[in-house]
């Protein structure tokens, strides 16, 4: 599915990508966790086609992803809605840009808009939505043009405790259900052992480290002791890296 060799960025003689070799298969997902500025809205960027880097090879399918820039789906952290459109309309747009005829557009967005659990928002403007629901169209409108690899930058970062814990019970139950290939960045490591098969710590210095997670998919998660045992070690592991780099 995705895979990543030899991946390497820099800026201004600051490595921010060293050396990146990672592969994702069909239907996996991958949590990207770490310090701020170590890189990993950059790698979703780079990832998604978005920003060139300076060595290496990103590959979907073994085709370099230039070549399929439109079976990736990108959601950011800003939801990307336009505030004078409807859900329905912001929902369209992209299958019009595609050329699809209307009944199509109808029959699609409805479709999503029953999986995501909005079809009772789509006369709505944004503006009226809660941060949850904004989240959920954002989604949508990538989910529509189903996209190969779905990429996810703070998923939840806008929401609050009880919120963003309902909206990765989602996430997780629609990547499952799907068998969607998800690569999403956060800075919340409950989050990352909720929703990430694997997990990816970037550091400052450009290294990264993959955790597996056998925690991952399991019913309850967040009522195991082991749950708190991984959050913990992984905490543990950021500081003790995090040390490491201070001068």
């Amino acid at each position: 599915m995705l895979t990543i060799n030899q991946l390497e960025l820099s800026y201004t003689h600051k490595t921010i990508l060293n050396n990146i070799n990672i592969r994702v298969n069909e239907g996996e997902s991958l949590a990207i966790i770490g310090p701020s500025g170590c890189g990993k809205t950059t790698l979703l960027l780079c990832i998604a086609g978005i920003l060139s880097y300076d060595k290496g090879e990103i590959l979907l399918d073994q085709k370099p992803i230039n070549l399929v820039q439109r079976q990736i789906g990108l959601a950011l952290q800003e939801y990307n809605l336009f505030p004078w459109y409807t859900v329905y309309k912001n929902l369209s747009l992209g299958l019009k840009a595609r050329g699809y005829k209307k009944t199509e557009i109808r029959e699609r967005i409805m479709t999503i808009a029953e999986k995501l659990r909005i079809t009772h928002l789509l006369k709505r403007y944004p503006i009226g939505l809660s941060g949850g629901e904004r989240q959920r169209v954002a989604i949508g409108c990538i989910l529509i043009l189903e996209p190969r690899l779905l990429l996810l930058d703070e998923p939840s970062s806008a929401l609050d405790a009880l919120h963003k814990e309902k909206f990765q019970d989602f996430i997780l139950e629609l990547q499952q259900e799907h068998h969607m290939t998800m690569l999403f960045v956060t800075h919340n490591i409950e989050e990352a052992i909720v929703l990430g098969k694997n997990i990816l710590i970037m550091l400052p210095d450009g290294s990264y480290t993959i955790y597996p997670n056998e925690l991952y998919g399991q019913k309850d998660v967040r009522q195991h002791l082991d749950f708190y045992t991984k959050c913990l070690e992984l905490k543990g592991y950021l500081k003790l890296e995090g040390e490491r780099d201070e001068p």
